[in-house]
């Protein structure tokens, strides 16, 4: 007969085991899975943190500025050519400042420069001594070939919407057509390309000359 310490010892082993089939998990089940802690998407996290871009804007292509706009709105007139000297400079003050150069003979020159466009107002005498414009220039100043042709195409849009149809077009020396608006009587409005000229270190041009035609007569 086995003693009581035997037994004792028996029934300590049994319930070792017995408490170990328990913590086993029931036939089918797996195991829990340990529980992590989410973490923040470094993606989602850059995202939120970047400094929003700055829209971009379709200004640095656009060739036809608004100050360009200005200019060619104080430009394009039927009485540009009646203002004297000193009522020219008073209406491009906000656009081009104009200044007198040396003294013409028999006349006056302004000219003046706005981020590269140029204007110029040539003026001769009258019989009686009185200035009169006789032709106004405005030349549009560009970087390239390619944006020459842009902007004498943004031109052509914008003095169509103003004036309507040219009353000519006329074959020249530059890769487009010069045309041409007539805005009173016998002075008419002229816009054409003037090609670049590297002797002169000078881009390509877009040039509006106010006048009357050459060779005409009333």
């Amino acid at each position: 007969m086995p003693s009581k310490k035997t037994l004792t010892r028996d029934a300590l082993c049994m319930a070792v085991v017995l408490a170990a089939c328990r913590a086993q998990a029931a036939p089918g089940e797996s195991a829990p899975k340990p529980t992590v802690a989410p973490q923040k998407s470094e993606t989602h996290t850059n995202a939120a943190t970047r400094a929003p871009e700055a829209p971009r804007s379709s200004a640095a292509s656009e060739l036809l500025t608004p100050l360009r706009l200005e200019l060619l709105t104080s430009f394009v007139t039927r009485d540009l050519l009646k203002l004297t000297p000193e009522e020219a400079v008073a209406r491009f003050a906000a656009t081009v400042p104009l200044a007198k150069k040396e003294p013409v003979p028999e006349g006056a020159l302004l000219q003046g420069t706005a981020a590269g466009d140029k204007l110029e107002l040539s003026y001769d005498l009258t019989a009686k001594g009185k200035l009169y414009c006789a032709v106004a220039t405005l030349r549009f100043a560009v970087a390239t070939a390619e944006e020459s042709a842009r902007l004498y195409k943004q031109l052509d849009v914008e003095l169509r919407k103003r004036l309507g149809k040219p009353k000519s077009v006329t074959n020249s020396d530059g890769p487009r057509p010069t045309l041409a608006w007539k805005l009173v009587k016998r002075v008419e409005l002229m816009m054409g390309e003037i090609p670049a000229d590297p002797s002169l270190a000078l881009g390509p041009q877009v040039e509006l000359m106010i006048g009357e035609p050459t060779g005409e007569t009333e």
